[in-house]
């Protein structure tokens, strides 16, 4: 079968992405990056530490609308001369952890695992931060994002040779500084700013690489071919081909191979197969249960023998006259038949398209070839 195909392996996210969506996650952009991710089997992490900042972010606003509840209740109860209007019950104390508990839930549920923060060298934060190699600045600030980074760059290692999603509004995660910290650890990472623009670049790195799945799965199907040439070869016989056909040109598009007509068809080589591609013409593509349906093509040589005529017969321009002379240019009734052919042999490519189904084992191995259609115009 095709061999390994490298699609991004994970997806990191920081607070900053998630912090532009819903409270409940409740986005488009999240369900399609997550659909996509399931299907191609693609892990969605998030730092300890932008768990715990996206969280804070979370607790906080609801500290603020707790506070703001509360007062407005008061108020009302001003204005109706009463005591305030009744709140659920819910104390100030207790809101964080209740909010930490249903965020951190909901981030379970969106499938991001949290991934922890790796014990790190205080001489080394303090040479970079000394240094501001980014995301550290200057003013002492980028320490957390600087915690975010090396914490991709250690879960990351286990994708060396694969590339890494890191999904961040930090304009720093897309420098040069930052990526090369990830590259060292031997993946290629893709920063995207945005989930929409996450969700953009997955699906083109998975386009991309599934373009290369199924140019490795055309290799492999076309050496199984080459394996049944012979019986490919055998079935070419019993196809019927027009002049047209082996002539060319016309409607077959291209040069037409010669300009006159057919006399004989000494003989008809097939030479090689030629492209190979996932799918029929005008029908299947998509497998059935462990048959892939394919269309191939077979370069077939043509040996043949034709009678040309002059160029100038056959392209037009009618016939030649003196200026001096009279002469009646008026059509004939029958047309004179075209003088002056020449009679040679020559061989002509063709290619003729097989439609067929290949037919896989247990064990993925192609082992049967099943020929549907053999299309020769």
């Amino acid at each position: 079968m095709a061999g390994s195909v490298r699609w991004p392996m994970a997806a990191y996210f920081d607070a900053s992405v998630l912090c532009q969506l819903p409270p409940d996650l409740a986005s488009p952009d999240l369900v399609r990056l997550n659909d996509a991710a399931t299907q191609f089997d693609v892990g969605r992490f998030v730092p300890s530490i932008a768990r715990m900042e996206w969280i804070f972010y979370h607790q906080e606003i609801a500290r603020k609308r707790h506070d703001a509840m509360l007062s407005s209740a008061r108020l009302i109860g001003h204005y109706l001369d009463r005591a305030p209007l009744r709140t659920e019950e819910i104390r100030a104390a207790d809101l964080a952890s209740l909010v930490a508990r249903t965020q951190g839930a909901r981030l379970d549920a969106a499938g991001l695992v949290e991934i922890p923060t790796p014990g790190l060298s205080v001489d080394e934060l303090v040479d970079l931060a000394v240094r501001r190699i980014k995301p550290f600045k200057e003013g002492d600030k980028g320490f957390r994002d600087t915690l975010i980074v090396k914490t991709i760059a250690e879960h990351a290692k286990r994708f060396r040779g694969h590339s890494v999603l890191v999904v961040s509004n930090d304009g720093d995660f897309s420098s040069a500084e930052v990526s090369r910290q990830w590259r060292d650890v031997g993946v290629e990472p893709l920063v995207a700013r945005t989930i929409q623009e996450a969700v953009t670049q997955l699906e083109a790195a998975m386009d991309e690489a599934w373009k290369v799945y199924l140019d490795s799965e055309a290799q492999e199907i076309k050496k199984f071919l080459v394996s049944r040439q012979d019986k490919i070869f055998a079935r070419l016989k019993d196809v019927e081909v027009s002049e047209g056909f082996i002539r060319g040109g016309g409607i077959l598009g291209g040069m037409a191979a010669y300009f006159g007509t057919l006399e004989r068809v000494r003989e008809a080589r097939p030479l090689e197969i030629t492209r190979v591609s996932r799918g029929h013409v005008l029908g299947a593509h998509d497998k059935e249960g462990n048959r892939t349906p394919v269309t191939f093509y077979v370069k077939v040589a043509f040996d043949v023998t034709v009678s040309e005529y002059p160029l100038s017969n056959l392209l037009g321009g009618g016939p030649r006259f003196r200026l001096a002379d009279a002469v009646d240019l008026r059509v004939p009734a029958v047309a004179p038949v075209l003088s002056g052919a020449t009679e040679r042999d020559l061989s002509v490519e063709r290619e003729i398209a097989v439609e067929a189904w290949v037919v896989e084992d247990s064990k993925g191995t192609y082992v049967e070839l099943e020929i549907a259609k053999i299309q020769a115009w």
